[in-house]
């Protein structure tokens, strides 16, 4: 028989990612290399709600790393 018998090992819970009273999930994003020549390639947060990118001061996509996310939900979104 076909199909799944038994899960193995722990169950993991993923948590949601606010920041800004808005919820993101991760997106890859290639953008040109500032000095050098060739393309870049990284994981920034894309808003649930608009579909716009988590920028910087500068303009630019913030690093997934750099970002300052909570796990709890703001207000406006309830």
């Amino acid at each position: 028989m076909a199909g799944v018998k038994k899960h193995n090992g722990p169950q993991q819970i993923h948590s949601r990612f606010y920041a800004d009273g808005q919820e993101w999930k991760p997106c890859l994003v290639v953008m040109r290399k500032m000095f050098g020549n060739g393309n870049k390639r990284f994981m920034t947060a894309q808003s649930v709600q608009t579909g716009e990118l988590y920028l910087n001061s500068q303009g630019r996509p913030m690093p997934w790393q750099a970002i300052p996310f909570s796990s709890i939900k703001p207000k406006e979104l309830e």
